[in-house]
């Protein structure tokens, strides 16, 4: 004779595995929400140092409490400062020429917070991709 909790286990186990079942949907739609509001334009695509920065950190420092995460950051939050060296300011003085072509600000290039002014002369050496494999 069989056991009463085969019997048992066969019923529960469906229920079980569809509770399951739900409970992934529901981790999934969840998912979609926070990569939808992260990347919605209500976020200004989250630069460091902006609004849109700031209210991203506040949406997953909230999802980090509420999943039960400890705060191990500055004064116990989820945050921890760094040193940023911030956005260059682009202007009429941001210029660069190769030769005798002037290239065009933010179409060609940008400068980088950490770029420094100065002048470069010398030859242009074109090397493909530079990757050599024999």
């Amino acid at each position: 004779m069989r056991s009463p909790f085969f019997l048992l286990a066969a019923i529960v186990a469906p229920l079980v595995l569809e509770a399951q079942r739900l409970s992934d949907a529901d981790a999934v739609d969840q998912m979609k929400y926070d990569v939808q509001y992260l990347a919605s334009d209500r976020l200004e695509g989250r630069e460091a140092g902006t609004a849109g920065e700031r209210l991203a950190a506040e949406y997953i420092a909230q999802k980090f409490g509420s999943i039960g995460l400890m705060p191990y950051g500055d004064s116990a939050t989820y945050r921890q400062a760094f040193p940023f060296a911030g956005v260059p300011k682009l202007g009429e003085a941001n210029a660069l020429q190769v030769g005798r072509k002037k290239l065009k600000l933010e179409d060609h290039w940008s400068p980088l917070p950490f770029s420094a002014s100065g002048e470069v002369r010398g030859t242009v050496l074109k090397c493909g991709y530079g990757i050599h494999a024999p």
